[in-house]
This record gives C-alpha cells, sequence and structure tokens, in this order.
C-alpha cells in the first residue's frame, strides 16, 4: 500500500475517490513551493537550482506573477528574477555529459550536479539570469566576468627562460582567479 502525501482533511475522500482535483491542488502547492525556493536560493546564495522540466512547467502555469506577491501587493522585481531563472533553467542542457561537468567541478559534494552558480544582469532594462561559472563545452548565456576570462584565457602570453646561450620561448594562457574559470597557470621559468 502506497503513503499518500499530506493533504487537507476536506481532499482526502476526493484523493480516494481518484478525483483529478485535490491531485491539482497539491501539484500547484509543489510548485508554489518550489518557486519560493528557487528564488530566495538565488537571492540568498546565488544559485540556481536544477529542477526537472516538468516542475519547471508547473511552476510557469502558476505564473510569476502569481507567485510572487507579498503582503503590500505583487512584487515586480521577484517577478522578472523568477522569470528569468525560469528562462535560463530551460537553457540547460538534460544530458549525462552536462550533469558529468557539474559533478566535475567538486566531487566532495553529493548535489553538486543539480545546482549551477547564477548572476542577474539587466538587458534593455530587463533582468536577465546567466551562469556565473565557466562550463565548457556547453553554450550558455555566461555573464560578464565569465566571457572576459575566457578572452583572458585564450589570449597568449610568452615568457623567456634562458637556456645556455639563446632563449627559450614558450607560450602559455594566462587564466584569471576567477571561481568556476579553471585553474591559474603560475608563469614559472622551466
Amino acid at each position: 500500500m502506497a503513503e499518500l502525501p499530506w493533504v487537507h482533511t476536506y481532499a482526502a475522500d476526493d484523493l480516494h475517490a481518484g478525483r483529478r482535483t485535490p491531485w491539482d491542488i497539491f501539484r500547484s502547492e509543489w510548485a508554489l513551493e518550489a518557486a519560493v525556493a528557487l528564488l530566495e536560493t538565488f537571492r540568498n546564495r546565488r544559485v540556481l537550482w536544477r529542477y526537472p522540466p516538468r516542475l519547471l512547467d508547473l511552476i510557469r502555469a502558476l505564473g510569476p506573477a502569481n507567485i510572487c506577491v507579498g503582503p503590500g501587493g505583487p512584487d515586480a522585481e521577484a517577478t522578472a528574477i523568477l522569470g528569468a531563472l525560469l528562462d535560463l533553467a530551460d537553457q540547460h542542457p538534460e544530458t549525462e555529459a552536462f550533469r558529468e561537468r557539474l559533478l566535475a567541478r567538486n566531487t566532495d559534494r553529493r548535489d553538486r550536479e543539480g545546482w549551477v552558480w547564477a548572476g542577474l544582469e539587466r538587458e534593455n532594462h530587463e533582468a536577465c539570469a546567466k551562469v556565473a561559472e565557466d562550463l565548457r563545452p556547453f553554450d550558455l548565456p555566461y555573464t560578464a566576468d565569465i566571457l572576459a576570462a575566457r578572452s583572458n584565457l585564450d589570449t597568449p602570453v610568452v615568457t623567456a627562460t634562458p637556456v645556455g646561450t639563446g632563449l627559450l620561448l614558450s607560450r602559455r594562457r594566462l587564466a584569471l582567479a576567477t571561481p568556476g574559470v579553471g585553474p591559474s597557470l603560475p608563469l614559472v621559468p622551466r
């Protein structure tokens, strides 16, 4: 016998009868709580949780404008942020390679494949959520500092080391010490 999730007393009879209404109520409550958790973890930790596509669809069905309502009325800023986070979540590939790339960043945390560092930028006076860590080779919308760090990674730096009577020139890529960009390469003579 399967255990039913917690529901209001008035809905228990409808659940046992197999009616759809209590399940719809349960799904909408679940989506509401997930949307609030998505928004709050982004605000507090700059993390975007990777929810299953079905849950994202349920959040979208409720509508960010209906979710982001406080005691003072609708919160336009929170609505814009939640909408931007949902748009960014749609752009994450649901492939095994992407999950492995997320896990490769830090093996100490078991939940590492479940979230992505994110940042908020303004484009044309609209909130736009972007990935705030380098997840090469995946083509995602990255924040400006990640794109700048990538361009610095591709700039060759020439170092000279004396070898005998001549100079040995070596080309190395310079990495910035930016979280998520990759290891910094020290410029040491050979």
